[in-house]
């Protein structure tokens, strides 16, 4: 074996050595060594690579893990490979794109990867239920104007209880009945509209969903 060789395959025995989950330890391996892994031959870069995007995702460096990971989708794809250390690495990549997409607050896009993850597996539970969230905090980002009409009304319903018992009670006591009415009416107005909207949330999402399967 060439020297070189086996300097490329020290490197790449460095890197597999280090424990499945040590995430840190193969990121800071991954930047310490950045150059050297480049020159690996194709496979063991491909490996190294993938195996460090997963390990941005695990400590939540989303940001890093989006900036490569259509790249490697792009290269899984092209050179048709299916499986690293027994897990469908496409499938794998593309749900965890899904989930990074959702925590950097992409909503919308995070909706279009976790239909399409439903549409490969419908019957993957992981899916369904990553594609529901997603679509909950989306449907309530798109409603959010409409919360403000709930507050408005616990707003108006506090300013009403204050005059109450400031003024209505000590000074315009024929009125109490009326104004206690009206205050409980806009109150209960306000929690009408918040649960109004979250079933329709939750429906929706569920009708959304089935469509996709």
């Amino acid at each position: 074996m060439k020297l070189t060789e086996q300097i490329e395959q020290q490197i790449y025995n460095d890197f597999i050595s280090i424990e499945s989950k040590a995430y840190q330890e193969q990121i800071r391996y991954y930047e310490n060594n950045r150059a050297d892994i480049r020159r690996l031959p194709y496979e063991y870069q491909t490996y190294i690579e993938c195996k460090c995007a997963i390990a941005s995702y695990e400590v939540k460096d989303y940001y890093s893990f989006l900036s490569i990971v259509d790249r490697l989708i792009a290269v899984v794809i092209r050179d048709n490979i299916y499986e690293i250390d027994g897990v469908d690495i496409y499938k794998d990549l593309l749900y965890r794109k899904a989930w990074a997409t959702h925590k950097v607050l992409d909503y919308y896009k995070a909706d279009h990867i976790f239909s399409e993850l439903v549409k490969i597996d419908p019957t993957n539970q992981q899916y369904a239920k990553g594609f529901l969230k997603n679509s909950l905090e989306k449907k309530r980002y798109e409603v959010k104007y409409l919360n403000a009409v709930s507050i408005v009304l616990f707003v108006i319903s506090a300013v009403i209880i204050c005059l109450e018992l400031l003024m209505i009670r000590p000074f315009y006591q024929e009125w109490t009945q009326i104004v206690e009415y009206s205050r409980n009416l806009i109150f209960l107005g306000g929690i009408f509209v918040l649960l109004f909207l979250e079933g329709w949330i939750r429906l929706s999402s569920q009708q959304s969903l089935q469509a996709l399967k």
